[in-house]
């Protein structure tokens, strides 16, 4: 037993030693691909006359062409290469410095290490090619290699934009099969142009003189498990999951693991409580006038939950928590703010400033309007547990509506509240100072003390 027991762990420490290069390589030819050209589903990829979901589309020479992802990303392609041919020569060794037994195999192993070897050759084949069947060839394999919970697999990743119908990759341990609906591909998908959307964001000049945004985009460059945090989750502090992207009923929510974010039907029964809350606030009319028609379940998770959650990654330093009053005061009184005006910096005010043509004012409007339903949502439940900081938050982007008259009260009638979103110049200088108070946060997380974050609260945060 203790001979089996020291030949199974020899095989998953050679594959984990082995693979950790490649692990690396992928998530950071993943990050290029994904910030240079927003993901595009398969099926509108093929309406455009795109049919390899295994390349990558760039311009050249003013022309939207397909270069395959080994030639477009050689440096990333060739570390993986080389690193799967060294777990397959060590895998190789290994088998045959062990024991077999009668039939040739390995005891305990049945034929592991042989289905191994071969998924691994069948992956060295596919990112030598952009041929569909050898990459579809090796996903085939990959169920096949797989022992336990326990067994190592690759990371090889494929989001919905790039597969014909990828299996979600679990970093480590494990293989997970995604909610496969029509409502979470939909959201996915928007989450995946909202991640990519996000990232580029960060890199851009309006934001990189920060040290807290150097300090994020720098720990996405140099590691590989902040990486793959960045690509599917969000971060609560020191880097610990806060929700998980993809909409998925298999798995439950668990603090400090992987969060199941919100799905569809979770989503249907907030849309209750906020309909309750606004038609309390603003009456009827205005429920069905004004924020009915804007629902949207899978923009809601694909990009507004999605860019909050990334919004949480953005700019914690080491040494945040200690110079702005502890952990427990951030959370209580700005980390909300700063997740989601961070998501909508990113995702939504900067790509518009960039004439990018993935966003227009409209949609700064109907986020506008969300965030206003929201905070009718979050007053009728701030004395719920937790509920008081997602209060704070709605009020400083309540105040900032009200100060550039997008909210504005008769102070008569039951409903005295009325939003104005016609006026463009009006909406375009709430965006700015919403920006500028989002710089300004970030600048206090870099390298601001408490004082300074106190000051910042004391003249943002007034309930009206």
């Amino acid at each position: 037993d203790s001979c089996d027991n020291h030949d199974l762990g020899s095989v998953g420490e050679t594959e984990f030693r082995k693979v950790l290069p490649a692990m690396a390589a992928t998530d950071k030819w993943f990050l290029k691909m994904i910030v240079r050209k927003t993901p595009i589903p398969v099926a509108q990829r093929k309406e455009s006359g795109f049919t390899n979901p295994f390349s990558v589309l760039a311009d050249r020479d003013g022309e939207t062409v397909e270069i395959p992802f080994h030639e477009a990303f050689p440096e990333e392609f060739e570390v993986m290469l080389q690193a799967y041919r060294d777990l397959v020569s060590e895998l190789t060794r290994l088998k045959s410095s062990l024991e077999l037994g009668m039939d040739g195999s390995v005891p305990n192993f049945g034929d592991l290490i042989d289905r191994k070897v071969a998924y691994y050759e069948a992956l060295i084949s596919a990112l030598n090619s952009s041929d569909e069947a050898l990459w579809y060839a090796a996903d085939a394999l990959l169920p096949g290699q797989i022992r336990d919970d326990g067994d190592m697999i690759h990371i090889h990743t494929i989001e919905e934009a790039y597969g014909r119908d990828p299996v979600a990759r679990v970093p480590e341990t494990s293989l997970r099969v995604p909610d496969r609906s029509d409502d979470a591909v939909k959201a996915q998908t928007i989450a995946n142009q909202t991640k990519a959307r996000m990232l580029r964001s960060l890199n851009s000049s309006r934001l990189q003189d920060l040290i807290a945004v150097q300090q994020t985009v720098s720990l996405t460059e140099r590691s590989n498990a902040v990486l793959r945090h960045f690509l599917g989750t969000g971060f609560e502090h020191f880097l610990k999951p806060a929700g998980q992207i993809l909409p998925n009923h298999a798995e439950p929510r668990t603090k400090g693991g992987v969060d199941s974010s919100l799905d569809i039907s979770s989503t249907e029964r907030r849309w209750k409580e906020k309909e309750k809350a606004v038609v309390a606030t603003f009456g009827r009319l205005f429920f069905e006038k004004i924020v009915l028609p804007r629902k949207d379940i899978h923009k809601e998770i694909g990009a507004e939950t999605t860019s909050h959650e990334l919004g949480h990654s953005v700019g914690i330093l080491p040494d945040t928590n200690s110079r702005l009053g502890g952990v427990e005061f951030i959370n209580r009184f700005i980390e909300e703010w700063k997740a989601t005006v961070g998501g909508a910096v990113c995702h939504l005010i900067i790509p518009l400033w960039d004439n990018t043509g993935e966003v227009t004012l409209e949609d700064a409007k109907d986020w506008i309007i969300s965030k206003l339903a929201m905070a009718c949502r979050f007053a009728l439940l701030r004395h719920r547990p937790g509920g008081v900081m997602y209060f704070r938050k709605s009020m400083m982007l309540v105040n900032l509506m009200q100060k550039h008259d997008l909210l504005i009260s008769s102070g008569e009638g039951e409903f005295p509240w009325e939003i104005k979103l016609d006026d463009n110049p009006k909406v375009e200088s709430f965006l700015k100072e919403l920006f500028d108070q989002y710089r300004e946060v970030l600048r206090l997380y870099g390298e601001g003390t408490e004082d300074g974050l106190r000051d910042f609260l004391g003249e943002n945060l007034t309930s009206s």
